[in-house]
């Protein structure tokens, strides 16, 4: 008797002076929130992640128990489970037990996710429990785990609600971890309304292949030692992830990090800081800047008419630390302490783990979702500036003045784009003329701009114009030039494809110093560049400009323009108040026909871009990819962008042999009114080759018609105005 009393006395001491090494314990159970959704009615996406599960060799009474909520889907392709209803099971390698059947209940509230908390806390007790919610997922401006039968999910308050209601349970403890096996849950604002009830957080940043996360990779493990360390299964989870986007879904985007919410803390006030500094900011009077520098940055999850809102937190610091360079500097060391894991595919850039809302395409939804998107005060000041940001946005609006598109060697756009460093622009300009006289318009041994740039300053005297310079970072100076975006008709300079006429930077001498001033115009595709030159006060609103390009159909009774997209290969002098392009008279084309192409990722190695077609009858978007492997594009397949109910799409479709593709098109016309109205009509159909693909390529525009070409004008408030047009011949 007294040793075991002795034995106690040493036990209850060691979990006393080591509470950590005891507290992982040897059982765990995990409960999956499965909403299948469209997911499964239309690719039995839920039933094969079940089936991976199913092979991991969690065995029936073991130490792992794996609970299971099915529902939100109309159709199941696994058989046994019931269409429209919810149902509850356990899993083992004999495949699913149900233990419970729910009758028709709504996935998407709070109440039933709270009583699947409840039902496996009081029913499958353990030392450590973990939650995976899987479905579509659409950041802190929606939620997740859509009902397909309802169109009703959960937003944070009512993920929130239900865990607080689970924490009051006899069998509750804190959860080892929460996963989001969905799109764009990887949220600031998620992981502080999780951190009171979770020690980890696991989701992504950005959207998901259809397949998600790889349950026969990881859940072995957690079968085999249902008391591994949760860091070691979550770095598990990540890797085989992003391994299997890399190596099964060439041009998809794959995202997953793994955050301690243990360590919020730091970041939730560095994050209230950078709010407070922002909303000071709006209020004395810089709001253009802060919605241009917002309006001038991806977020996760974009497409041509939809996007999240969602940025990278580190992108977020980086571009706004000029309000506030030592809580941005604090927002960064903290977010590299809350996030322990984090991976990316290689087609991506600028991933830190962990994003934020910061509203522009959903601000008018603003009002609807800012209702919950902190009802427990978590984040006062950070709302505060979102909330201001987006009604600042829907509240304004502006007309830019009309201003013509003139035409102009890229040489002397070149000379007129670097006449913003010069103090003295007459003299800069009298040189140029004295050395580059006559009809030089082309680039030869004879006159090297190179050369006639770099010394320049210091032998015309005129000075360099030092307050001027800037790296090009559109938000580390405000007057600071902005290269030209890498568009996808010039992105084969990337690798030497074509010969750049221009070096990509030029040395400046001013006196003692020399400065490598980058050159927009630097891999231009073409000897012709388009401009145009605003007033000071269209500046002053400007967000960004886009290159655009239309087919001339009108008639002589009838003014009316097919939209064939837009670039961002444009170049905005923010000095002088001019914008220039750089159209090479090529155009994107499926199989020989013109399309309309918008770029959705684009960085130094990579860019994605989509092509609204009907896929048999389908709308969706072919998804065409630019890198270093396929320099020219290659069409890997098609994407619905975001589904009918507002929810990002996860990954995309191949195309099949005997497929029809009709590229779609705008028709822009104005009424007796004079509002610009528009409509959508088809191209020709295309038939898919029996390999599955599809022509595409640059190819010169068609020269039986006419072309006008000119810029959209995106103001600070979120539209935009049409410059005049100039019109081409080909």
């Amino acid at each position: 008797m007294k040793k075991v009393l002795s034995l106690l006395l040493t036990m209850a001491l060691l979990v006393s002076l080591f509470p950590s090494a005891l507290a992982a314990g040897s059982t765990f159970t995990l409960m999956v929130y499965m909403c299948g959704t469209d997911l499964e009615t239309e690719g039995g996406l839920a039933s094969a992640d079940l089936g991976e599960m199913i092979a991991s060799g969690v065995t029936r009474n073991g130490d792992l128990t794996v609970y299971v909520q099915t529902g939100g889907t109309k159709e199941w392709a696994t058989k046994g489970l019931t269409n429209y209803e919810g149902e509850r099971w356990l899993l083992s390698e004999a495949g699913l037990e149900r233990v419970d059947s729910l009758g028709r209940v709504d996935m998407g509230s709070g109440d039933t996710f709270a009583d699947f908390l409840a039902f496996g806390l009081q029913n499958y007790p353990a030392d450590r429990y973990g939650v995976i919610l899987w479905d579509h997922g659409a950041g802190s401006s929606d939620g997740v785990c859509y009902d397909e039968i309802t169109g009703a999910s959960l937003n944070m308050h009512d993920i929130y609600t239900a865990f607080t209601k689970a924490s009051t349970l006899a069998n509750y403890r804190k959860f080892a971890f929460v996963g989001f096996d969905a799109c764009l849950m990887a949220a600031y604002e998620m992981a502080v309304h999780l951190q009171p009830f979770a020690d980890i957080m696991i989701a992504s940043e950005e959207t998901e292949p259809g397949d998600g996360w790889p349950y026969d990779k990881w859940l072995p493990m957690l079968a085999k030692d249902a008391g591994a360390d949760i860091v070691t299964i979550g770095k598990r989870i990540v890797d085989q992830f992003v391994d299997l986007v890399e190596k099964d879904n060439y041009g998809d985007l794959g995202t997953l990090s793994m955050l301690d919410l243990t360590k919020l803390a730091p970041l939730q006030a560095a994050v209230e800081q950078m709010g407070i500094s922002l909303q000071g900011e709006i209020d004395g009077g810089n709001f253009n800047s802060i919605s241009r520098i917002r309006q001038n940055v991806r977020s996760f999850g974009e497409t041509s008419d939809a996007a999240s809102d969602m940025i990278d937190l580190g992108v977020f610091a980086s571009i706004f630390e000029r309000y506030d360079a030592d809580g941005a500097a604090a927002l960064r060391a903290a977010l590299a302490d809350v996030v322990v894991y984090s991976r990316h595919t290689s087609n991506l850039s600028d991933i830190s783990g962990l994003a934020v809302l910061v509203p522009y395409s959903t601000r008018d939804l603003a009002n609807d979702y800012m209702r919950v998107y902190d009802t427990q005060n978590l984040m006062p000041a950070y709302t505060a500036f979102a909330r201001s940001l987006a009604d600042g946005m829907s509240g304004g609006s502006y007309a830019f003045s009309s201003a013509p598109v003139t035409q102009q060697s890229v040489q002397d756009a070149t000379v007129d784009w670097f006449s913003q460093f010069a103090l003295d622009p007459q003299s800069y300009y009298e040189t140029y003329q004295s050395i580059a006289s006559g009809d030089q318009t082309t680039y030869d041994d004879d006159f090297s701009l190179d050369s006639f740039i770099s010394t320049l300053f210091s032998d015309s005297g005129t000075d360099f114009n030092t307050s001027a310079y800037d790296a090009g970072n559109l938000w580390n100076s405000e007057i600071s030039p902005t290269g030209a975006t890498v568009s996808s008709s010039s992105f084969g300079n990337l690798w030497g494809d074509a010969t750049a006429t221009q070096p990509a930077t030029v040395a400046v001498s001013a006196g003692d110093e020399t400065y490598d001033v980058q050159n927009p115009f630097a891999g231009a595709t073409t000897d012709e560049a388009y401009s145009v030159t605003l007033t000071a006060e269209d500046m002053e609103h400007l967000s960004y400009a886009e290159a655009s390009l239309m087919m001339d159909v009108s008639d002589p009774d009838f003014e009316c323009y097919v939209d064939l997209g837009y670039t961002r290969d444009v170049i905005i002098d923010w000095n002088n108040n001019k914008i220039f392009g750089l159209f090479d008279g090529t155009w994107p084309t499926l199989d020989g026909q013109m399309v309309c192409i918008y770029d959705q990722v684009a960085n130094e190695k990579f860019i994605r871009s989509l092509i609204p077609v009907t896929v048999n009858g389908m709308e969706t978007y072919l998804l065409v990819v630019f890198d270093e492997t396929n320099p020219g594009g290659v069409v890997v397949g098609y994407t619905e962008g975001y589904t009918d109910a507002g929810q990002p799409a996860r990954g995309y479709e191949k195309l099949s042999p005997s497929d029809i593709v009709i590229p779609q098109y705008e028709l822009l016309y104005w009424d007796e009114n004079d509002d610009l109205q528009t409509e959508v009509f088809e191209g020709d159909p295309i038939s898919v080759a029996a390999d599955g693909t599809i022509p595409f390529g640059y190819e010169d525009v068609e020269t039986e018609a006419d072309y006008v070409y000119g810029f959209a004008l995106n103001d600070v408030y979120g539209g935009y105005t049409y410059t005049d047009f100039i019109t081409l011949h080909f």
